[in-house]
């Protein structure tokens, strides 16, 4: 985490925001399987409930709004601001901790 906060480089916008949304994406890809995986089965077999594979997605909308927030703050604010310290290492922090479950998660199913 320390080496993610020392190296960042707040001075390009568009590669911070892809960078960003990369972790968004990463997550979102599970739940892209899950909803591709339930439409490729027979319908009769299924109960066809739109808004309830919804539910998959909220932790990516989750750090979607987080990640677009936290760098507008951080790009645009005033990077003297304690506001702006503080939301940088939640952004940090968030999407370190996101990756780590996911890591986690996805090893339990390599064993």
């Amino acid at each position: 985490m320390q080496v993610i906060t020392y190296y960042a480089d707040w001075q390009n916008p568009l590669y911070n925001l892809l960078s960003l949304l990369f972790y968004v994406v990463l997550i979102s890809v599970p739940p892209f399987m899950y909803v591709y995986l339930r439409q490729a089965l027979p319908q009769e077999q299924l109960e066809h409930r739109d808004l309830e594979q919804l539910r998959h997605f909220l932790p990516s909308i989750v750090l979607l709004v987080i990640n677009i927030f936290g760098f507008l703050v951080i790009v645009f604010g005033n990077p003297n601001s304690v506001f702006h310290q503080h939301t940088e290492q939640i952004v940090f922090f968030v999407n370190f901790t996101i990756i780590t479950f996911f890591c986690n998660y996805l090893g339990r199913f390599a064993k």
